[in-house]
């Protein structure tokens, strides 16, 4: 068998080292990808269908003004829009907020000046919001979604990717290193326990005796 350089088999195992992790980290991180693209647009759908109920909310809104979560009121009346975070509607006029049902965020949240989808961080949080303008008073309603579970659900998602490549690359070089040993050949030794002789001095005993020499003796 022929056994390859020591230098070209370190480039072959960190060329297969190399291959494996690319692909393990870029299959990884399209998974995860999508996961985060399928978990924000059930977002934007659930802001879509609450903002469609604008007008109903506006008007809940004007006879209640500000009205904090958890007073006892129904908070399906105005989306619980993803279990295990925090909504917030607000109805807008002349670039005031001038009422508002829901969870009160960490920080000031800016105020809208345009209909439409938008992100926002502030203060350690970041939202999803959609705005719509009432067609009826010109006032405008938006929506809002805290989507800090996401961004933990990303976040954890990427660490696990990162692991597992990391893990794979580990396996992958000790498989190519195992494989990449050279055995240390062995002389075979005969049933007798004497060494076999070499060829020049297995010849020596034939022409030795035709001269009357005796051939050297090997235990």
């Amino acid at each position: 068998m022929t056994w390859l350089p020591r230098s070209l088999r370190s480039r072959i195992t960190a060329a297969v080292v190399l291959l494996v992790t690319v692909v393990v980290a870029l299959a990884g991180l399209v998974i995860v990808a999508r996961i985060d693209h399928r978990d924000r647009t059930d977002v934007d759908r659930q802001l879509a269908a609450r903002v469609e109920k604008g007008d109903q909310d506006a008007d809940k809104l004007r006879d209640q003004g500000d009205h904090p979560s958890g007073d006892g009121d129904d908070s399906d009346d105005y989306g619980g829009l993803l279990a295990g975070s925090q909504s917030l509607v607000r109805l807008v006029s002349g670039g005031k907020v001038i009422a508002q049902h829901g969870e009160t965020p960490t920080a000031p949240l800016p105020v809208p000046t345009r209909d439409g989808y938008r992100t926002i961080d502030t203060d350690g949080q970041t939202w999803r919001s959609l705005t719509r303008s009432l067609s009826t008073t010109g006032e405008r309603l938006e929506v809002l979604q805290d989507i800090d579970p996401i961004e933990r659900r990303l976040a954890d998602n990427t660490a696990i990717v990162a692991a597992v490549t990391l893990l794979a690359a580990l396996a992958t070089a000790g498989d190519q290193r195992g494989h990449g040993r050279t055995p240390t050949p062995r002389r075979h030794t005969p049933a007798g326990g004497r060494r076999p002789l070499p060829r020049a001095e297995q010849h020596a005993g034939p022409v030795a005796r035709q001269h009357g020499l005796h051939a050297p003796f090997h235990c």
